[in-house]
């Protein structure tokens, strides 16, 4: 398969398509998961350069990121940066115990 075979499956792939499949095996390319998570391959290969989260190599050489990792990884680092807090941890986002 030719490098515009390559890419034309990767457009052709739907973010859905690209959820299922993270949720199956767990595992995505560099530039699929950037596509899942609607920001530039490069910018992923730019995340695990700095080690926000780590790459693997796959048996056939790829390389893979596990996504549950990464997205953990990339929540910690927003909780670090303030951009991030999540409703259950804010006793301000909390519902209110109803009154009798």
């Amino acid at each position: 398969m030719g490098l515009m075979e390559n890419f034309q499956a990767l457009k052709s792939t739907t973010v859905e398509e690209l959820q299922e499949q993270a949720d199956e095996i767990d595992y995505l390319t560099p530039r699929e998961l950037g596509k899942l998570l609607k920001v530039h391959p490069q910018q992923v290969y730019a995340w695990i350069r700095k080690g926000v989260f780590e790459a693997e190599k796959c048996k056939c050489g790829r390389t893979v990121v596990c996504v549950s990792k990464a997205k953990a990884a990339m929540e910690k680092k927003a909780r670090e940066l303030g951009r991030f807090v999540d409703p259950a941890l804010d006793p301000k986002y909390q519902p209110d115990e109803e009154t009798e």
